[in-house]
């Protein structure tokens, strides 16, 4: 990126866990020239925070007494001095500079709304992939976690973004399929470009870094690696334990359970132009 704005640019990236949100958080953090984290993990952090403050405030008894000071803090006034709490946390933690924060979890997803309020001008990246690929990776990651709490966790993140982003105006935000993103890099790359405000030149950084850096990260996406529900090696249990908590989601967001991966062809998504 070759100029800065005024207001830094604030970019989230959420969603499950092995779906492609450290290897966009990475081509994002170079285009936008962000003090490189690992991870993010505070904002579901604040999230939490700012609504168990708000409720145990309501709760306060001494609120019920004209001469306390609790009674004539004004709530609306605790809610904003909490939000320019995080805001100036996230300015020292960035310098001052942009914004990349990568947090996979359904807690960074819950905390989208948080986010948007606090950040009115950031943008949000949704990284995601069949469930099938999903939990299959996940397995491979965290083999002790059972099969069940990957299958709901997915299930849950995945309809837990559908209804926050409800909130989110269409140009602050971007889904990026890894699949779609492993077929087609450059129009991924304008997408994510046009999504942050870049310049022409980032296309080439973010498409290079998709494909070149570490490409490991998409490569279970490929083609020829696309999964089959009736080729796993699941057990019966498996099957149908998975299909309890993703099948829901899995026909929403029109994937299929055999090779052709999406029923249509074509992921869904908000309508970025490419150019």
């Amino acid at each position: 990126m070759k100029q800065q704005p005024t207001e830094p640019i604030r970019v989230f990236v959420v969603g499950p866990p092995r779906c492609g949100t450290s290897i966009v958080g990475l081509a994002l953090g170079r285009v936008l020239d962000a003090s490189a984290y690992a991870e993010g993990h505070m904002m579901p952090y604040f999230a939490q925070v700012h609504a168990q403050m708000l409720s145990a405030f309501e709760r306060l008894p001494a609120r019920e007494f004209p001469e306390m000071l609790a009674a004539v803090t004004n709530k609306d006034q605790l809610d904003a001095e909490f939000r320019s709490l995080v805001q100036r946390f996230y300015d020292r933690a960035y310098r001052g500079g942009n914004v990349v924060d990568k947090t996979p979890s359904l807690d960074a997803v819950r905390a989208v709304p948080f986010i948007h309020q606090t950040f009115p001008n950031a943008r949000f990246v949704f990284c995601y992939r069949r469930a099938l690929e999903n939990v299959e990776s996940r397995l491979r990651k965290w083999p002790a976690v059972a099969f069940e709490t990957h299958c709901s966790e997915w299930g849950e993140i995945m309809s837990t973004w559908r209804r926050v982003r409800a909130e989110l105006e269409p140009h602050q935000f971007w889904e990026v399929e890894i699949h779609r993103l492993f077929l087609d890099p450059t129009g991924e790359a304008i997408r994510l470009r046009n999504l942050v405000g870049g310049v022409e030149d980032d296309v080439a950084v973010i498409r290079d870094t998709l494909t070149e850096e570490k490409p490991s990260m998409i490569a279970g996406s490929e083609v020829g690696r696309v999964l089959d529900l009736d080729s796993m090696s699941w057990s019966s249990h498996q099957r149908t334990t998975f299909l309890k908590f993703c099948q829901t989601e899995l026909d929403w967001w029109g994937y299929t359970l055999d090779h052709r991966y999406f029923a249509d062809q074509a992921s869904p998504g908000p309508s970025i132009p490419a150019d």
